[in-house]
């Protein structure tokens, strides 16, 4: 879903990127994917949480999430 996007980080990709008809509807599919159900909703207290965390020299990330019923 994301190969559009992610070919215009390829090393060998000049400079200036070259946004095509492709890359915006990967871009809104994404979006609508990540702005929705499963991927997005309130969480449940009553589940245990899950925390991912990752670091380098020039960067830090965290992962807040939950499992639902189908794991």
């Amino acid at each position: 879903m994301a190969l559009p996007l992610t070919d215009l980080t390829k090393k060998d990709h000049p400079n200036l990127l070259q946004w095509t008809r492709e890359c915006d509807m990967a871009f809104n599919q994404l979006k609508n994917q990540l702005c929705n159900a499963p991927m997005l909703q309130s969480p449940d207290f009553d589940r245990e949480f899950l925390l991912q965390t990752n670091a380098s020299s020039c960067g830090i990330g965290a992962v807040l999430s939950q499992l639902h019923d189908a794991g």
